[in-house]
């Protein structure tokens, strides 16, 4: 998707001839929402360059496992670790590489240009950083804007609890305004007036408002789980940091606190509000968008690297 918005500002046309993915339901996901369904399930290490059809372009991304800081970082010696197979299936042709360290190339083609980026500064709504790695220099120009987590915020999660039960005996209603009370042992159990409904055991934890100090806005703190499941909360005003598969769920129970929404981790990364995700399960989803680049950021790179090229066909 990056590579037709950068095509298109550019004023020029691209056409994906083959693109690979071990990931079947990636790949899925690719066809349904691109212009040239053909992508295929494959094991790059399978590949050799004489199955490629003729190409001016190689992108991709080898598996960031053997390297990040949330895996075990067994880095090169990594069965998993695909560069060499991705520099061996672009050989002298011109690439761009993305993966999540620098110096990634050295013990194979030093000498290449690499730079990280923040998703942050080409509009993308998230801090994601990231390596790009290229066979050409290239002058990526960052156009930071002004989206925050306010323009993408999933507000019927935050407009999920309606009543809880209060002392003495009464249901009081909780307006997208208001400030609910403490929650009791029984605030599930007890009758409801009509046009309301209990607070489920999911949304207790996010009972409690913030009161707008500290920059708050007076919105539900929204939590993005990072690794070594610790938790930054998320004001209107803030950016979120690298999403994890598992963002949107497994949050324990933190007063004031709820996961991101797939819909917000979708809206960051500046993925349409149509795009297809076909059958996919939520996790399934989580994965996919926490892997992807940030359109954005990719847009900006792609562009980069077609006008080193020199607006080639």
């Amino acid at each position: 998707m990056a590579l037709y918005r950068a095509a298109e500002a550019l004023g020029i046309e691209v056409e994906v001839v083959a693109a690979y993915d071990s990931w079947a339901r990636a790949v899925a996901t690719y066809n349904a929402n691109l212009p040239h369904a053909i992508a295929q399930v494959v094991d790059v290490k399978t590949l050799a360059q004489d199955d490629l059809p003729p190409h001016d372009l190689v992108i991709g991304g080898p598996p960031c496992q053997p390297f990040s800081d949330a895996g075990k970082r067994t880095g090169h010696d990594d069965p998993r670790n695909c560069i060499p197979d991705f520099l061996r299936l672009a050989d002298c042709m011109p690439f761009v590489m993305e993966n999540v360290k620098p110096r990634l190339l050295d013990p194979y083609r030093p000498g290449y240009w690499s730079e990280k980026l923040n998703a942050s500064e080409f509009g993308d709504v998230t801090s994601r950083k990231r390596w790009f790695y290229s066979s050409h220099l290239l002058h990526v120009v960052r156009t930071p804007g002004s989206r925050r987590f306010r323009e993408i915020r999933d507000h019927a999660e935050d407009n999920r609890i309606v009543a809880m039960r209060s002392y003495p005996q009464a249901l009081t209603p909780i307006d997208e305004d208001g400030f609910p009370g403490s929650l009791t042992s029984h605030s599930h159990d007890q009758p409801l007036r009509s046009g309301q409904s209990h607070p489920t055991q999911d949304e207790d934890v996010m009972g409690t408002l913030t009161s707008g100090k500290g920059g708050m806005s007076g919105f539900m703190k929204v939590a993005l789980r990072s690794h070594g499941s610790n938790y930054q909360t998320l004001h209107d005003d803030a950016f979120m940091g690298s999403s994890t598969s598992d963002s949107t769920h497994n949050l324990p129970t933190i007063p004031g606190v709820r996961c991101v929404s797939l819909l917000e981790m979708q809206r960051a990364h500046s993925f349409p509000e149509d795009f297809d995700w076909g059958n996919a399960t939520k996790t399934d989803r989580g994965k996919m968008i926490a892997n992807s680049i940030p359109i954005g950021m990719g847009t900006a790179v792609l562009r980069a690297m077609l006008t080193a090229l020199g607006g080639r066909r």
